[in-house]
């Protein structure tokens, strides 16, 4: 059965309960790719016009580009706080010299929920 973007997010919240910051840096992406593919999803249902749009860049960097195409306040909020939560996931998946704790995990989910309200509310 599929996952959805609220079951990542669940499951991310918890690994905050692990001790391990191995576990904090999964929880800092899971929260991420939540907004991720949830963000998608709302795009497409309320930006039909990005659909014939054409983007350069990776897909996080389109997401990104979609949002601000929304062109409202909102819109750009989101697309800013979305940014701000992928700057944690690249630390938590690539610089492993840099710690992750627990408030770091917990405050990430946080925003995730955040965002994911938002996305739901406009």
């Amino acid at each position: 059965m599929p996952s959805t973007p609220y079951e990542i997010l669940h499951f991310a919240s918890t690994l905050t309960q692990q001790q391990t910051e191995t576990a904090h840096r999964c929880a800092v992406s899971r929260a991420y790719y939540s907004v991720f593919h949830h963000g998608l999803k709302v795009i497409d249902a309320k930006l039909p016009q990005t659909k014939n749009l054409v983007y350069s860049g990776g897909c996080h960097k389109q997401l990104y580009d979609k949002l601000v195409d929304g062109r409202s306040p909102e819109w750009i909020s989101i697309a800013y706080r979305v940014d701000e939560l992928k700057k944690k996931r690249i630390s938590a998946d690539y610089h492993l010299d840099e710690t992750i704790p627990v408030h770091i995990a917990q405050e990430s989910i946080a925003r995730a929920q955040e965002i994911i309200q938002a996305l739901d509310a406009i």
